[in-house]
């Protein structure tokens, strides 16, 4: 099996990544970090599904990046840029004050320049030949459908609100742990 994580500002379109990563032998989970208590956690998530490809597409993993790659060494890494404030106001406008992402954007700006790490810009998402790279590299596999990226590019795919909060509340206790582990591993 092989694996991929999918790395973004939040509101960049890492739920609809998620469905579009999930087909044939794909499978992607979105916001995979949530109910890990650690990063090992992850691998164990990833291992319990059957399908030659697993990965994720979640926004605070960029924070345990090097923790991910230590527990998952072959793993794709995927970044999509997207301008920090657009994500700010877009956050804003779902109901959180306040929002700043410097540590996530500075995050993201340092794991696109790695080696072994493909980027694409959010604003390329819904275009086919984007889709055929990001399919490409994260899954391996050359069975790219250009119809369904297309379709699916129709689509608003999104966390509903109440539950997007409920999965927040987690996340940040879930963050807790991991802080823990990392502190703990060094």
């Amino acid at each position: 099996m092989s694996n991929f994580i999918i790395i973004s500002l939040p509101r960049s379109r890492t739920a609809w990544l998620s469905v579009a990563l999930t087909y044939g032998d794909s499978y992607c989970f979105h916001e995979p970090l949530l109910g890990c208590d650690s990063v090992s956690d992850l691998k164990v998530k990833f291992d319990s599904v059957e399908a030659k490809v697993v990965g994720g597409a979640d926004t605070g993993a960029v924070l345990f990046l090097d923790n991910i790659i230590k527990e998952i060494p072959d793993i794709r890494v995927l970044v999509v840029e997207r301008d920090a404030k657009e994500c700010e106001i877009s956050m804003e406008d779902m109901g959180f004050d306040h929002v700043d992402l410097t540590v996530p954007k500075n995050a993201l700006k340092e794991a696109g320049e790695r080696e072994n790490v493909k980027v694409v810009r959010y604003d390329d998402l819904s275009d086919p030949g984007t889709g055929q790279e990001i399919w490409e590299y994260c899954t391996g596999q050359n069975d790219f459908s250009a119809q369904r990226w297309l379709e699916l590019a129709k689509l608003n795919i999104q966390v509903d609100n109440e539950m997007f909060f409920k999965e927040l509340d987690y996340q940040q206790h879930s963050i807790g742990l991991l802080e823990e582990e990392i502190t703990w591993r060094g």
